[in-house]
């Protein structure tokens, strides 16, 4: 079929419903199910850790420092912050990020899941500001 204007493309349920998943921010349904591994072992709530640590604040907060979890030697001494470039390494293949963690996730080799991910981890593990300061 030759189509000659976008209202064309935009008359077919099918292309619209194509956009909606994948070309207008529908695809973060695939960050949403990455969120839902993250789930299984960590709490969004500070102070209540799980399997894995809280993840309430983790954008710029250096690794292996949540109170009351018992870190792996590699993640407590390696020196790292939960930088968005960082995040995504560790997403991608926790192991090869940080050799010698706890942490039994096999990572995510996708970037578009990786990056709606960390993008609902920022909004979903913000921490409110007090005195214009994170606490």
């Amino acid at each position: 079929m030759y189509v000659n204007k976008i209202g064309d493309l935009l008359k077919c349920p099918a292309t619209l419903l194509m956009l909606l998943l994948h070309g207008c921010g529908g695809g973060i349904e695939s960050g949403e199910q990455g969120f839902q591994r993250c789930n299984a072992c960590h709490s969004m709530k500070p102070g209540l850790n799980f399997t894995g640590p809280s993840l309430a604040g983790i954008l710029n907060r250096k690794a292996g420092t949540i109170t009351g979890f018992n870190y792996s030697r590699a993640v407590k001494t390696s020196g790292i912050v939960w930088t968005v470039e960082n995040l995504d390494a560790w997403i991608t293949n926790p192991q090869l990020f940080i050799p010698g963690t706890k942490m039994e996730f096999e990572g995510i080799p996708d970037q578009t899941v990786r990056d709606e991910l960390i993008v609902i981890l920022k909004s979903k593990t913000a921490l409110p500001l007090v005195n214009n300061e994170p606490p």
